[in-house]
C-alpha cells in the first residue's frame, strides 16, 4: 500500500471527535420574548436595585481613594474665543496665523 493509499482509507474527519453528529434540522427552544411593557418594568427593577449601590468592602473603597487622587489635579481649562489660534506653532500671535492655518490676521 502506497503512501497515498494509507492517507486515502483513513476516515474524512468529522470535527466530532468519535461521537455521532447530532441530528440536523433539531433546534431548541428559544425562549419566550418579552413584551415591552414587561421589559420596561424589568429594566426600572434593575435600576432601582442598582441605584446607589456601592460596595463597602475594603478592596472598593481602596479603589475609590485611588480614583479620586488621581484626578484630584484635574481642572478645567478655559476655552479660548473663536478666531484664537491655540497651536504652539505661533503661540496666539496673531501675525504668524495666515502662515500655517489659513485664517486671515485681523
Amino acid at each position: 500500500m502506497t503512501p497515498y493509499e494509507r492517507l486515502m482509507a483513513e476516515a474524512v474527519p468529522t470535527g466530532t471527535f468519535g461521537r455521532a453528529r447530532p441530528v440536523q434540522g433539531r433546534r431548541t427552544e428559544s425562549a419566550p420574548a418579552w413584551r415591552p411593557e414587561e421589559q420596561a418594568r424589568h429594566r426600572a427593577e434593575l435600576e432601582a436595585a442598582l441605584n446607589g449601590f456601592e460596595l463597602d468592602d475594603e478592596y472598593a473603597s481602596h479603589k475609590r481613594d485611588r480614583y479620586r487622587e488621581r484626578r484630584a489635579n484635574l481642572r478645567l481649562i478655559p476655552t479660548p474665543p473663536p478666531g484664537v489660534c491655540t497651536c504652539a506653532t505661533c503661540g496666539g500671535n496673531p501675525a504668524s496665523r495666515t502662515t500655517h492655518r489659513g485664517i486671515d490676521a485681523a
